[in-house]
């Protein structure tokens, strides 16, 4: 298995980036249709999705990745525009979740990629944007956000039951947040307090708790998360201006490393993985049955709110 890493949109761009882990380089790749921020990624099924998002206003826009062509197609709009939403793919679909429209979101909605269509589902207990998510062995969760403060929740998806039930809070409430799951946990990293922030927390979903991990290097919000070839990454974000910073985490050895930069400093941007080989996605149908998905939350600017 090969997976590479991608990056997508960021405040006012259409910028695709593929990351190769082994040669440590960023490649650019064909642009997004539409220019946008805080929008959601996910990959399904061997192609990668960024959904939503805007930049002067909320959007519905979905865009399908094929890595073999290099193109980006347009698809099926959601039926609840929203920026600021999360993204992650669960059992062989596509879901985004919350974000804001003309208040904090509640939506979840949830796309079959067999016949192009977004179905409403169940609606998240508290509303956020900012928030992050991943998908951890059959489950779906969102993370954090922002809901007039910097939000500690915590809320686990059952796609069979169609429901959200509260859990365990992180230690520190935030927004901006990265998110992926890595070998059997889930993981919040970086965004704000009030303060950009550097923290990680890992998530077991076994004994519902949360875990203070090693910090990264550079303190960053709003930036995008991934994991590739079994390890988790974090790259762009913001640090007073928007940042190029590419970090690697080992969870064996629970350490950050700095690795090659993006070409193009983003924050406000996407992220999901694909492999390329066997087609087998890192976020597909097969794989949130077992330990080691990947996923990331869209998160932005704010469209007129703060930026920290």
């Amino acid at each position: 298995m090969t997976e590479f890493g991608y990056t997508a949109g960021g405040y006012f761009v259409k910028t695709t980036e593929k990351y190769d882990s082994v040669t440590n380089i960023w490649t650019s790749k064909t642009d997004l249709n539409v220019a946008r921020d805080g929008l959601a990624g996910f990959s399904l099924n061997g192609y990668g999705y960024a959904v939503g998002g805007g930049t002067t206003g909320a959007l519905n826009t979905t865009e399908k990745y094929n890595y073999a062509s290099n193109t980006w197609a347009i698809k099926n709009i959601l039926n609840t525009a929203r920026y600021d939403l999360v993204g992650f793919s669960l059992n062989g679909y596509g879901y985004t979740v919350s974000g804001f429209d003309t208040g904090y979101s509640i939506v979840t909605e949830k796309y079959d990629d067999s016949v192009d269509i977004w179905t409403p589902k169940a609606n998240v207990n508290t509303g956020r944007d900012y928030g992050t998510g991943f998908s951890l062995n059959g489950y779906g969760y969102i993370i954090g956000g922002y809901i007039g403060i910097e939000s500690k929740s915590t809320e686990k998806y059952d796609d069979v039951a169609n429901s959200w039930t509260p859990k365990a809070n992180i230690n520190a409430g935030k927004d901006g947040l990265a998110g992926f799951s890595l070998k059997g946990y889930g993981y919040a990293i970086g965004g704000t307090t009030g303060l950009r922030s550097k923290t990680t927390e890992k998530y077991d979903d076994v004994a519902n708790s949360w875990t203070p991990k090693a910090d990264m290097n550079t303190a960053r919000a709003y930036l995008s998360g991934f994991t590739a070839n079994n390890y988790g990454y974090t790259a762009g974000g913001y640090t007073g201006i928007s940042s190029n910073i590419n970090e690697k985490y080992d969870d064996v050895a629970n350490s950050w490393t700095p690795k090659g930069t993006l070409n193009t400093a983003r924050s406000y941007l996407t992220g999901f993985a694909l492999d390329e080989v066997s087609t087998t996605i890192t976020s597909g149908r097969s794989s949130f049955s077992s330990r080691g998905a990947t996923v990331s939350g869209g998160i932005s600017a704010g469209k007129g709110k703060r930026r920290r």
